[in-house]
């Protein structure tokens, strides 16, 4: 039984096959074919092997890169609650210290678009600061933060008790 390229392919479009992929095919077909018509004992198997291998080298490489992206760099805070812990921010500041204790009176000295643009971990840890000083007295903003385990452990808020 001899293989075609056309035989091997399906007969519906695959969304997203790449066009290497069916190059791939007619290769490893048109090799076979003509290690077939030579009657040689070798086949096509061990480039599909080799090609086979070096796809799965390209695909690790690729996952390692993206790896390092999210990872190396700030690109997880941006999938991370970024934007929902600058509005938090944004919404404690504009609160202002109101009936906080006047130690915390020094966070709200820093312009609120200084500390937007800070560092994350300084964004978080005067989230922290503040939000943990509200929870104190009962007076806090019920967004998000207080309802969402992993928003809160990913700033360091404790579990809220359940009620």
């Amino acid at each position: 039984m001899q293989h075609s390229p056309h035989r091997l392919k399906p007969n519906y479009p695959l969304a997203g096959t790449p066009p290497f992929l069916d190059s791939f095919m007619t290769r490893w077909c048109s090799c076979n074919t003509a290690y077939k018509s030579e009657n040689s004992r070798k086949t096509g198997i061990s480039w599909a092997r080799k090609v086979t291998l070096k796809l799965w080298n390209i695909m690790y490489q690729i996952w390692i890169h993206c790896n390092y992206i999210l990872h190396e760099t700030e690109a997880i805070y941006q999938v991370s609650g970024l934007a929902k812990l600058q509005q938090a921010i944004t919404t404690e500041y504009t609160r202002g210290p109101g009936h906080l204790h006047r130690v915390y009176n020094s966070y709200f000295s820093t312009p609120l678009q200084s500390l937007l643009t800070s560092t994350i971990n300084n964004q978080k840890q005067w989230f922290h600061v503040i939000r943990i000083a509200r929870e104190s007295t009962d007076l806090f903003a019920y967004d998000e933060f207080a309802t969402h385990p992993s928003l809160r452990a990913w700033v360091g808020l404790p579990p809220l008790p359940d009620i």
